[in-house]
Order: C-alpha cells, then structure tokens, then sequence
C-alpha cells in the first residue's frame, strides 16, 4: 500500500520539474536578453579618450555654473578665482590667468587652470588638473592626473598616479613614475630613470646620456641572385641533384649544413638556432626556428620572426618589422623601419631608431621594455612596464 508520504514528496518532485519546465518555456518564448551584446568591430580606439573626457566633463560643469543651469552649483567669487561645488559633492576650484603654486603646497580640488600652470618642489595635486595653456611641473610633485592644451614639461622625481596628455610636446625628466599612459598629438621626450607603462605620440624620443652617433659604415651588398634563382627552380620542381649541390655551395657560410626552406619568392626558413657574422646583407623575410644573434652592420631587406631569442647587433638594419617569442635585445645605433613586436622583454640600446619607416612603427612587449636613448614612431607599450636608463642620484636641495 502506498503511503501518503510518498505520494506527496512524488507530487513535490513532479511540481518542481513542472516549475522548471515552464520557466524555459517562457524563456524560449519571451528570452528576457533581448540578444548578445553588441561590439562594434569598426570602433576606432582613441588612446587620449580618458583625458578627453575630463576636458568634457570640466567644460560642462563650468558652463552650468557660469549659465545658473543647475541649482545644485554655488559659486564663490574670489580674485581671479571661482570655487564650485557639484552634485558629487567634489570641490573644484577654476582659476583665470596664470597660476604659480608655490612650494611644499597641497591642493586637494580639482584643478581647472585658464591659463598656464607652474608649480614649485614637492606639490602634491590630490585631484585631477585641467589647463587651458602650458604646464610646468617642478622637482618629486605627486600628481593625481594632468591634461593640458599646451607644452608640458615633468620635474625630475615627480610621481604621477594617472594619466599625462598634451595637445603639444611633453618632456618629462628624470627619475619620474608614471603609471597611467601618456599621450600627446605631437612630440614626447623622456629622461632617464623614468618609469611608465604607456606612451602614445608622433614621435617619442628616449634620452639617457649624451650619445654621439656614429656614421654607419654601408656594408659590402652582395646580393645572393645565383642562390635566390636556384631556390626559386627548386619551388617550382625545376631543379635536379647538380643544382641542389651547386646551391649548397652557393649558400653563405652560416647557412651551410642547416636546414633551410624557401617559403613563397622572398621568404627563409632555417631549423635551429642561427648566428649571422658582421656586414652581410639578408634579402629574405627571416623566420628562426630558435636563437638568432647577429654581427655589425648587417642589413636585413625584410622582416624577421625569431620563434627563441634575438640579440640584433650594433647598427643593424631592419628593413620591415621584427616579431620575437622570446627577449630580444637591440644593439646601440640599429634601425628597425616598421614595428617591434615581442613576447618576452625588450633591451633597446642607446641610438636606436624604431618605426622611422613612412608608415611609422611601435614598440610592443607582454613583459618588460629598458631603453637608453633611442627615437620611437607612434606609441610604445608594455604589460609590466617601462624603464629607461636608470641616472645618477642628484642632490637635493635644501
């Protein structure tokens, strides 16, 4: 006989099965996500957004204020001076004309300067600064965030918890840490010992000691055309044992006994590690399945993939990008046309050149970047930061 124990916890049981199913009945039906989320691919990705939007959200305020649109602003007039009040509670204060702040001061509102902005040694801007003229920062400031429409010119020593962006150049000195980006529409150079993680600009120029370039002697081209013809018989099924033996010979010193593939017209591939001698001239996109090391003045026509590390030496050139799944490092005084992509991290040596080519060029590493002066196109980036050449300690003042 059935009890009537069972009979309910059956009931209980068919009762919630029936509950799901009509809630993925109604799902299916009526979905409450209308759809996925909609990304558009298209969207260009403007580096200088987050200072762009705080010189938005500035002229808005102001201009509510000035216009009496929002009965939640109050105003105090002062000399050349108007501090305000928002709905979030933050205090901003809006000066006209130019502002001198002077030493040791802490400014804890949001700063909106009309005008050009100096401040002395050890300020401390507590809140984000917006000026409307050129900005000169003096010696171990601590800045929240700064955008300016004029030059900006970073103390040595100076900390910055956020962003720097300029509508002119940017010159920041030494020994500074910035850990937001920096962008600028024109120039940005960098003293030594700085460390960031992001710079964007036309041209960013990497300053430690005095470098003194040197003329670069051309190497002695001899260009391999017996050699690229006989591959390109060979891709086509058009050679035989006699030229596979000549080719051998042909090969230049480093190449022989490697194994070497062509891959499309002007594309080779070589097994292993490979070590590349002084003033020789690669016509060939390079791909190095291990470590690459190469001499003086070596000109590569083309790019280079290194699938080990690379270590490109003194006043080499790169006629194209290098991609590197390992750490490279750059000798002082190469060239590299296009852009650095590696996985590892990245030395680049004093009078170096990158991105010079007319499409310009990046610097990007999934580590670490250490510079000495060196020239870079557009915008260098790395995930766990960048560092330049670390200066000698100054004395401080008293």
């Amino acid at each position: 006989m059935i009890s009537l124990g069972y009979i309910l916890l059956v009931t209980a049981f068919l009762l919630l099965i029936a509950i799901m199913l009509a809630k993925s009945i109604k799902e299916a039906v009526k979905p409450e996500d209308p759809g996925p989320l909609f990304i558009d691919l298209l969207k260009t990705i403007n580096e200088r957004e987050e200072p762009m939007d705080l010189k938005e959200t500035m002229y808005q305020l102001i201009r509510d204020a000035v216009q009496g649109k929002n009965r939640y602003w109050q105003t105090e007039m002062g000399s050349g001076e108007v501090n305000l009040r928002g709905r979030g509670n933050e205090e901003i204060k809006v000066s006209f004309g130019k502002l001198k702040i002077k030493k040791g001061l802490k400014i804890k509102k949001v700063l909106v300067v009309m005008g050009n902005l100096e401040t002395e040694e050890n300020v401390e801007l507590k809140n984000p600064v917006y000026v409307l003229g050129e900005t000169k920062i003096g010696l171990r400031n601590k800045v929240n965030s700064l955008t300016s429409t004029g030059k900006v010119t970073i103390g040595d020593e100076t900390m910055v918890k956020g962003f720097i962006d300029s509508n002119e150049d940017i010159e920041i000195g030494e020994n500074t840490v910035i850990k937001g980006k920096v962008t600028s529409e024109k120039k940005i150079r960098i003293g030594r010992g700085t460390q960031l993680k992001q710079v964007y600009a036309k041209e960013i120029l990497i300053e430690t000691e005095t470098s003194h370039r040197k003329e670069r002697m051309q190497p002695e081209i001899k260009i391999d055309l017996n050699l690229a013809k006989i591959y390109s018989l060979e891709e086509k099924g058009k050679i035989g044992r006699e030229l596979i033996e000549l080719r051998e010979k042909l090969k230049p010193e480093y190449l022989k006994n490697r194994k070497t593939w062509i891959q499309g017209a002007n594309t080779l591939r070589i097994k292993g590690n490979l070590q590349i001698p002084s003033n020789q001239y690669i016509p060939y996109n390079l791909i190095v399945e291990g470590n690459l090391k190469t001499g003086r003045n070596t000109v590569f026509a083309k790019g280079l993939c290194i699938k080990g590390n690379a270590e490109i030496g003194p006043e080499n050139t790169i006629g194209e990008s290098i991609k590197c799944h390992g750490n490279l490092e750059i000798r002082e005084n190469c060239t590299v046309q296009d852009c650095i992509d590696c996985e590892g991290n990245i030395t680049i040596d004093e009078g170096a050149e990158i991105g010079i080519g007319d499409k310009g060029g990046a610097i990007i590493a999934y580590k670490k970047i250490y510079l000495s002066n060196a020239t870079v196109r557009n915008k260098i980036y790395a995930e766990e930061g960048i560092e330049i050449k670390k200066a000698k300690p100054k004395g401080r003042s008293k």
